[in-house]
């Protein structure tokens, strides 16, 4: 590595752990204020269950006492039917009490703990239409019309009319379809509220992918940020809302209104329960019609699952910003899908995959090694010019830029090569860790690639380290120790200040690596064998003595003067401008000097 990529990588190393230690600080803080604000009104919330009935028990009562909240969540229990609809993909029952859905169960997948993958069970939702001066239907009983394994037609009494809910579920698919018909009053608004809950094994992880995603008309898909709690976000002011979308780490609950929602408020708070993620909110406001329809889907956050329903849904899954994203959708994705239909085997496919971009990146990686070699052979006259101007900065940059010239040599040749490996670097960063495919895939002693691969737990946290060891994260930090030291011993020698920095950045990403999805580790493991057997392989190819002769010859033929176009005949010229300008001001000073002598 030369200076230039120290300090480039340097800057990056310096934004993750800036970036690590602030969503950590984040989190800590949000859920212990909103472990106080929930102590405040948990009893409220509670008392808000509605009873039917001689038996109702009134708000201030149900305030009164914990006893009597949990009496009135009881009588609601017993009072709740649930109607199943089930098809290949999914279970979703729905509920008597306000008409809702109130139960979901992916059936092909499971939690974390190995048991069955339910995104919601009642009372850990809110739905609802509020109509007539804040009226809503969750208050409301529905009675029976029609129900059988496809669909459930419910219906209830209001005030000068009728309410009809009709749930119908799509046959192996991830849909299912909603219609609510009113007589007489109008819906004004739909409440929507979700208590998340934990799937996946580490909670922080999943917190930190969890927020309520949406689509303004006309607009790229968007979402509330991770880190807001408990505060409004309004969407659609302008445009109307799309869709919006309960995203959770590898799972989402969406709602695709037929007519659109005209605008609303989305919401995000902090947990505090060990079983919840986050709360998620959103009231949305509905057209003035007597009949709404839509679209539900309880689908995976797999990418390609998600991007038949051509509403880009598929942008729920994190694939990193501007031209990260483009990577992982255009290039990552389709050779990663190539690759799973020629085995089943993540592990062999994640090293497949490494071999393909390492062998696309050969050339720019070739070039930056070669570009090292000459700033090598060049390092004798470079330190001869720093010793004679040593002082003036100016005149050592512009003799520099003249030895480069004559040499046709680039300071920045390390630079533009890894450049260019860094869009697929980082994208990879975020493809592996929200790669629905890993989730759960074992390989080796990893029982699941889209998490941490814990082969000791300490039963104690260590701080920026935490409570286990993930082997490949070690493999990885130790992998890039060796390919930092063999490395060096190829590049010039750096300043004195940036001589230890290599060999401290492995140990600062095994902090941060130590919890993260192992196909990520694994892979930066991959890439660094492979990029030590690179480093062998192209010592053997580039002769130094024959590239100084090189250098000499080039230097005949153009003359040590000579300038020229391009980054490198723009800077120096800008260089001797400096310098000229630079020297009739010492000697302005030093005429000024004589005169008042």
């Amino acid at each position: 590595m030369d200076k230039n990529q120290i300090i480039g990588i340097s800057l990056l190393v310096v934004l993750v752990i800036a970036f690590s230690i602030f969503n950590r600080t984040s989190e800590d803080e949000l859920i212990k204020e909103q472990k106080r604000l929930d102590s405040l009104e948990a009893v409220e919330n509670m008392a808000n269950k509605d009873l039917v009935g001689e038996n109702a028990t009134t708000l201030s009562a149900l305030n009164d006492s914990a006893a009597a909240v949990d009496s009135a969540a009881a009588q609601v229990a017993a009072l709740e039917e649930l109607y199943t609809l089930e098809n290949e993909k999914m279970v979703v029952k729905i509920s008597n009490h306000g008409g809702k859905v109130a139960f979901i169960q992916l059936k092909d997948y499971q939690r974390g703990d190995s048991t069955d993958l339910v995104l919601t069970t009642p009372g850990n939702n809110y739905f609802s239409f509020t109509y007539n001066n804040n009226h809503n239907t969750n208050e409301l009983w529905f009675n029976k019309v029609e129900a059988n394994e496809q669909s459930v037609v419910l219906t209830a009494t209001i005030d000068g009319g009728k309410v009809t809910h009709e749930f119908n579920i799509s046959e192996n698919d991830f849909i299912l379809g909603f219609e609510s018909n009113w007589q007489g009053p109008q819906p004004e608004q739909l409440v929507w509220t979700e208590r998340i809950l934990q799937q996946e094994h580490l909670a922080q992880n999943e917190r930190l992918k969890t927020s309520v995603y949406f689509k303004e008309n006309g607009e790229e898909p968007d979402y509330v940020s991770e880190r807001k709690n408990d505060d409004d976000e309004e969407v659609g002011e302008e445009t109307g809302v799309a869709w919006i979308s309960f995203k959770q780490q590898f799972f989402n609950q969406t709602l695709i209104p037929e007519d659109g929602f005209k605008k609303g408020y989305l919401t995000q708070k902090y947990e505090p329960d060990a079983n919840y993620i986050k709360e998620l909110h959103a009231s949305m406001d509905l057209p003035q019609e007597s009949q709404h329809k839509f679209r539900f889907i309880f689908a995976p956050n797999h990418y390609s699952t998600l991007s038949k329903y051509d509403i880009q849904l598929e942008r729920v899954v994190n694939l990193g910003w501007g031209i990260f994203g483009w990577v992982n959708r255009f290039l990552v994705i389709p050779v990663f899908n190539l690759l799973s239909k020629v085995t089943s085997n993540y592990g062999i496919i994640i090293l497949v995959l490494t071999i393909l971009f390492k062998g696309v990146l050969l050339f720019f990686t070739y070039k930056s090694f070669l570009s090292g070699a000459k700033m090598r052979v060049l390092k004798p006259e470079l330190d001869a010019i720093k010793k004679k101007f040593d002082g003036d900065m100016q005149a050592q940059q512009s003799e520099q830029m003249k030895l480069y010239q004559a040499t046709g040599v680039s300071p920045f040749g390390g630079c533009l090569p890894m450049l260019v490996q860094m869009p697929i670097l980082l994208a990879l960063f975020n493809f592996f860790p929200n790669s629905f495919e890993l989730r759960q895939k074992s390989f080796l002693w990893v029982t699941d690639l889209s998490s941490y691969d814990s082969v000791y737990d300490f039963g104690f946290n260590i701080p920026f380290y935490g409570d286990h060891i993930s082997l490949f994260a070690l493999l990885m930090t130790i992998s890039t120790f060796v390919y930092t030291v063999i490395n060096q011993s190829y590049q010039p020698p750096q300043q004195k200040e940036l001589k230890y920095l290599p060999y401290i950045m492995p140990i600062v990403f095994l902090s941060f690596l130590n919890s993260y999805s192992a196909a990520l580790s694994y892979y930066y493991f991959l890439a660094n064998l492979m990029s030590i057997g690179q480093t062998f392989l192209f010592k053997a190819f580039v002769d130094e003595d024959k590239l100084r002769a090189q250098i000499d010859e080039r230097r005949k033929n153009k003359g040590a003067s000579a300038g020229g176009g391009g980054v490198q005949g723009k800077m120096q010229d800008w260089l001797e401008k400096q310098q000229r300008k630079q020297q009739a001001l010492q000697q302005q000073q030093q005429k000024s000097g004589k005169k008042k002598k």
